[in-house]
């Protein structure tokens, strides 16, 4: 059996190229790693525990995905850095004859914490914070055992205004607070 072993290479002079596009092609960037340049610039890395898209998307050994990031740490982990405008995280589906969750985020737990429902024949989302069917355009559930703000509004690190749901005392009571005074609702 004859080998064919091809010099490393790098992204502006890959091993394997192309007669009249030579800085385009596949080479070595480390042990155990293989790359595609275009244009003289790495697109694609792939080794034995990692795989990124033009260091713009990458995926970790463990199944993370980050974007603009080399190091994820969680399912998904997106970095845009400072400076960016525009959207930062868009999902989208569904037709308009039936109610979903245009997006959602689940706990350890698999407790919804947050969530965009669109409503069948709808054209307003409904936002649901601490549950994942909101009954009204903000639904916030607090859950129970505790006096909780429930909605709070605050300038320079002072509560002006909040809806706290009290458990103090033997009956439930939905309490409102005007900068410090309280009022039963």
């Amino acid at each position: 059996s004859a080998y064919f072993y091809a010099q490393p290479g790098t992204a502006a002079s890959p091993s394997f190229s192309f007669a009249i596009d030579q800085n385009t092609g596949l080479f070595r960037k480390a042990a155990d790693s293989i790359s595609i340049s275009a244009g003289g610039l790495e697109r694609l890395n792939l080794t034995s525990t990692t795989a990124s898209i033009s260091n713009s998307l990458y995926i970790d050994s463990t199944g993370y995905v980050g974007i603009g990031t080399t190091g994820p740490g969680a399912s998904l982990d997106i970095n845009l850095g400072s400076g960016v405008s525009g959207k930062r995280l868009s999902i989208t589906g569904h037709d308009n004859d039936t109610t979903y969750n245009v997006m959602e985020i689940i706990d350890e737990n698999n407790i919804t914490d947050f969530v965009i429902q669109k409503q069948a024949n709808n054209s307003v989302a409904k936002i649901g914070i601490g549950h994942g069917t909101p009954t009204a355009y903000l639904s916030i559930d607090t859950g129970s055992g505790a006096d909780v703000s429930a909605l709070s509004f605050n300038e320079g690190g002072a509560e002006n205004f909040s809806f706290v749901t009290d458990y103090s005392g033997t009956e439930n009571a939905n309490v409102l607070k005007l900068k410090g005074s309280s009022v039963d609702v």
